[in-house]
């Protein structure tokens, strides 16, 4: 078993604390992996700053579907921001440091300052970690912030479904209800995880997998890429405590034959 890791600590120590909002803990997450200068504080007030503007200037007596629209054309529209529909692959688009300062991110960065932004001014907007796409929900509204705030029907939801390899027929209520702060940050060190993998960066690549397994301590597909990315890094024993661990959690997994192969591999060359 691994012994104590301070990166892991830190992490675990700030993304399990109720006093800490979803933004604070985001911006934790980029400080650990890319910025260790970040000031967490300034990031937390500029959003607050931008809900503050909104809600001074917004009319109180509009229903919840005019305010929401008002939003977002305060979001996308004064303030900028947009979604990065050219390089879903570059890490920035998942550090919301990066994401305010560029207006531009991918859809759970986006949501996440949507989301913060309406909260400001009183709305209650909730996130929802939809299949393929991080969506906002206000009451009955569901809301998809990386198209500029769209309000979507089911038709919309079942296109969605759909992108994500999904059928519409599937789409069920529980894919709409309120996500964890922890879901949330989950999914956002797996979009990064995938990043590093894209671009080869294993070590940051298997920190992602280990701040996701800090949340999701079973995660099948993370303790799997954990191990994977610990071959890359010729770490052959973690690697091999990693996947073992896979096949216990998910013995009938697709990949299960060619995880053997690869312990057999590692294995040969001990």
């Amino acid at each position: 078993m691994p012994g104590f890791d301070p990166f892991l600590a830190e992490w675990g120590s700030v993304a399990t604390d109720p006093r800490y909002g979803l933004v604070e803990k985001s911006l934790k997450m980029a400080q650990l992996l890319e910025y260790p200068d970040l000031e967490v504080a300034r990031y937390v007030a500029e959003l607050a700053g931008l809900g503050e503007s909104f809600r001074l200037g917004l009319d109180a007596g509009l229903d919840a579907a005019a305010k929401i629209k008002a939003l977002g054309s305060y979001v996308f529209g004064k303030c900028g921001f947009a979604g990065n529909f050219e390089d879903h692959y570059d890490p920035r688009n998942n550090f919301l440091n990066d994401v305010i300062d560029t207006r531009t991110g991918i859809a759970i960065t986006i949501s996440m300052v949507y989301a913060e932004i309406g909260c400001g001014a009183g709305l209650e907007l909730r996130l929802v970690s939809f299949p393929g796409r991080v969506l906002t929900r206000c009451g009955d509204l569901v809301i998809d912030p990386l198209v500029g705030g769209k309000v979507l029907g089911q038709d919309d939801l079942g296109a969605l479904l759909e992108v994500s390899g999904l059928h519409r027929s599937e789409l069920a209520p529980e894919m709409l209800q309120a996500a964890s702060a922890e879901r949330i940050l989950v999914r956002m060190a797996r979009n990064l995880k995938h990043s590093y993998m894209h671009s080869y960066a294993h070590q940051k690549a298997l920190m992602c997998a280990r701040m996701a397994l800090a949340l999701a301590r079973d995660s099948p597909e993370d303790i799997r890429d954990a191990g994977l990315l610990r071959a890359r890094l010729q770490d052959r024993d973690g690697a091999l405590e990693d996947l073992n661990r896979y096949l216990e959690i998910n013995p009938n997994g697709e990949d299960v034959d060619h995880i053997i192969e690869m312990i057999r591999q590692i294995r040969s060359n001990q």
